[in-house]
């Protein structure tokens, strides 16, 4: 992060670095953690406001690294999530593995 009264160059170089952490993750894979129960509960504990929502509190939300390749099992079950034809049993099945897998990734930590 840059210093408050930072110089553009400052800005430019950090909007910069900011861009190219972001090239590494599949907006696929980010609406996978954020609509999972655990970005949900996480989001529900970091909010300052009951009735509004900030985005510096989605800006908290842990994201974890992982390869392109490794983030194509949470892609194509966001994709067929979408998919017209799926039927309600099939839409609660996939939200379930994507919440087990959610989960899997984030219990490396502990």
């Amino acid at each position: 992060m840059f210093e408050v009264g930072a110089g553009k160059e400052a800005m430019r170089t950090y909007r910069t670095t900011l861009e190219s952490q972001s090239a590494g993750f599949d907006l696929r894979y980010l609406l996978a953690i954020l609509n999972s129960a655990f970005g949900k509960s996480y989001l529900i504990s970091v909010r300052r406001s009951q009735v509004g929502f900030y985005p510096d509190d989605l800006k908290q939300l842990p994201i974890k690294r992982i390869s392109l390749p490794a983030q194509q099992a949470f892609i194509d079950k966001v994709t067929a999530l979408n998919a017209p034809q799926i039927t309600i049993n099939a839409k609660n099945e996939l939200i379930e593995k994507l919440n087990n897998m959610v989960d899997a990734l984030y219990a490396v930590d502990e």
